[in-house]
């Protein structure tokens, strides 16, 4: 009995024969690939955790939470390290239309969570004391497109007159 080995190159241009693949631009002029199937817009939050996060299901009270938030509920959520507490205001983020504002106090914390959404294919961006002025004016711009989906700010940022300034262009 033999077995007929098929090489990576085949299986991806038998991939390619299955999906329409459609090249989107993203920032500093990369190219990435995504297959037609992929491209439906999520309706739900329970998709969204699926098809963005890659989470078969909510844990604990995080349904709970994004429910009210979509309902237009103010929260104050107290959960542990580790229970999904960014899941909680991601997934209506993702759901509403704008922008929205995330204040966090680390800048590591940002730039780890903002890494994190777009290698999800989400479009995020985080502004800072470090935040150089020609990433400010393209996120200025990506808010003014409507493809920005949720922005990360330091407290200290977000009362400055700069930052009131950027938010009113």
């Amino acid at each position: 009995m033999t077995t007929n080995k098929v090489s990576p190159l085949a299986t991806e241009r038998q991939h390619r024969k299955r999906f329409r693949f459609v090249r989107v631009p993203l920032k500093r002029h990369r190219i990435r690939l995504f297959a037609a199937h992929h491209m439906t817009v999520p309706q739900t939050p329970q998709q969204i955790l699926h098809d963005v996060f890659g989470y078969p299901a909510f844990r604990g009270e995080q349904a709970a939470v994004v429910d009210a938030l979509l309902a237009g509920q103010n929260l104050l959520v107290l959960m542990p390290t580790g229970a999904g507490k960014s899941l909680c205001y991601q997934i209506p983020a993702l759901l509403r239309d704008g922008v929205a504002i995330v204040v966090s106090p680390l800048i590591a914390l940002m730039a780890d969570q903002v890494a994190s959404l777009q290698a999800a294919g989400v479009q995020a961006a985080c502004v800072h004391s470090g935040t150089e002025a020609e990433a400010v004016r393209q996120i200025a711009d990506d808010i003014h497109s409507g493809c920005l989906k949720l922005l990360y700010v330091a407290p200290e940022s977000l009362v400055s007159e700069r930052f009131i300034r950027f938010m009113h262009s």
